[in-house]
């Protein structure tokens, strides 16, 4: 091999692994998602529970209710993402307000009333943090 394309071989290698570290160290916001080796935790590690408020007339699911949440998460943005079999369907969003001791609940109106067999899953967000509750 000539030493021209042995050095271009280093210098791509080099560049290549300058631009891979890079991105493996890539952070997204500024307290909310890393892709470095710093684990990602959310503000609330037992999770969250959810329930349903129906309209009587309808029949149809027109909040989430979500509750139990930590107190380290007060004052974070929360969304609800209602998922049926065939995926999204809708979701509701708010702020979480102080409750009593750890037990913060928060009722976030959907955007377009669903019917409650349709409903498989609600994901829960707090603070662009999944906690991945699943509806009841």
């Amino acid at each position: 091999m000539s030493k021209r394309i042995i050095l271009g071989l280093i210098a791509g290698t080099a560049v290549f692994g300058s631009v891979f570290g890079l991105a493996a160290s890539l952070t997204v916001g500024s307290e909310k998602l890393s892709a470095s080796e710093i684990a990602v935790t959310s503000c609330d590690a037992d999770g969250v529970h959810t329930a349903y408020t129906y309209d009587p007339v309808t029949g149809l699911v027109t909040d989430v209710v979500v509750s139990d949440i930590d107190d380290a998460c007060v004052g974070f943005d929360v969304v609800a993402r209602v998922h049926g079999s065939g995926g999204y369907l809708t979701h509701g969003e708010g702020t979480v307000a102080a409750g009593t001791a750890d037990d913060n609940s928060t009722s976030l109106a959907l955007g377009t009333g669903q019917d409650p067999e349709d409903i498989i899953e609600v994901e829960v967000i707090l603070n662009g943090v999944g906690t991945g509750a699943v509806a009841p």
